[in-house]
C-alpha cells in the first residue's frame, strides 16, 4: 500500500518524505542506496495507486525490474529535512518503460533528479515480457530533465582493476529474490578511497545487467580516472558483468 500522504498532480505522483537517521550517511547526507531504494518504491507505488500492486504483478506472471539508473545531486538532502519525491512516466523506447524523477525541496526547489529503464519479466523465468503483455500504455512523455545524464549502456574499461570480493548475504535480498538494486551503490562505495568518496557524488549512472542472488560472491573491479571512478561486479566463474556503475564526484 502507498503512502496515506502521497498525492497526484496530473500525471506526477508526489510523496513527502521527512529524511530519517536510518538513511543517512556518516556526513549526514541521504545515502545514494537511500535514494535509489525511494525511487524504486515510489515507482511500484505509482502503478500500485492506479491498481497494479506488486502482488497482482506477481499473479499474473510479470515483475518489473530496473535496468539502467541515473542521478544528478544539485545538492544533497540532509538528516531531519522535509522533501517530496515526483515521479512521471517518460514513456516507452522498445522493450523499456521509462520513468523521470524529482526529489523537491520545501522552497520548491529541485534537488536531485532521475532517470530509470525499466523491463518487464516474467518473475519465474525472469524472461523479458514485452510491453504490450502489461494492460496500461504509459504516458509518453518524453521532455528530459535539465542536465541529468541519460541512463546509458556502460562498459567497463578493459583496464580495470581487482579491488576484492563480496559475498552476497541475507541481508542484502530484496522480495525478487535478488540482491536489492540500490545496494549494489553501496557495495561500490566500499571498495573506493574514502577521500574521493568524502568529496560527494555529483552524478551516478548504474547498469544492471545480471541478478546476483544469495550465496553468490561478486569480483568487485574498478579505474579512477579525475573525478569519475567506474566500478563493477562479476560473479565468481563469469565474465558477464553483474551490474556496472559510473559515479563522477565532486559536489
Amino acid at each position: 500500500m502507498h503512502n496515506k500522504a502521497s498525492i497526484r498532480k496530473g500525471e506526477r505522483f508526489c510523496e513527502p518524505i521527512h529524511v530519517p537517521y536510518h538513511e543517512c550517511d556518516a556526513f549526514r547526507n541521504m545515502r545514494l542506496s537511500a535514494l535509489m531504494g525511494r525511487m524504486s518504491t515510489i515507482a511500484g507505488e505509482d502503478y500500485d495507486e492506479r491498481g497494479f500492486p506488486h502482488e497482482w504483478l506477481w499473479d499474473n506472471g510479470m515483475v518489473f525490474l530496473v535496468s539502467r539508473l541515473s542521478m544528478r545531486i544539485i545538492r544533497n538532502v540532509k538528516k531531519d529535512e522535509r522533501i517530496t519525491l515526483e515521479t512521471y512516466e517518460r514513456g516507452l523506447k522498445g522493450a523499456t518503460f521509462n520513468r523521470n524523477y524529482e526529489f523537491v525541496d520545501e522552497a520548491g526547489n529541485t534537488v536531485i533528479e532521475g532517470k530509470s529503464v525499466w523491463i518487464l519479466c516474467n518473475p519465474e523465468t525472469r524472461m523479458v515480457l514485452k510491453p504490450k503483455a502489461f494492460p496500461r500504455t504509459p504516458n509518453q512523455d518524453w521532455d528530459t530533465l535539465p542536465d541529468c545524464p541519460e541512463a546509458v549502456k556502460l562498459k567497463m574499461p578493459a583496464d580495470a582493476e581487482f579491488l576484492g570480493d563480496r559475498k552476497i548475504v541475507y541481508s542484502d535480498i530484496d522480495w525478487n529474490g535478488h540482491l536489492f538494486n540500490a545496494y549494489y551503490c553501496d557495495i561500490s562505495l566500499d571498495f573506493l578511497p574514502i577521500e574521493l568518496v568524502e568529496r560527494g557524488v555529483r552524478e551516478l549512472v548504474i547498469n544492471f545487467q545480471h541478478e546476483a542472488v544469495f550465496g553468490d560472491s561478486l569480483k568487485i573491479y574498478g579505474k579512477i580516472e579525475g573525478d569519475t571512478a567506474t566500478v563493477c561486479g562479476v560473479k565468481e566463474g563469469e565474465n558477464t558483468p553483474c551490474y556496472i556503475c559510473r559515479f563522477t564526484f565532486g559536489l
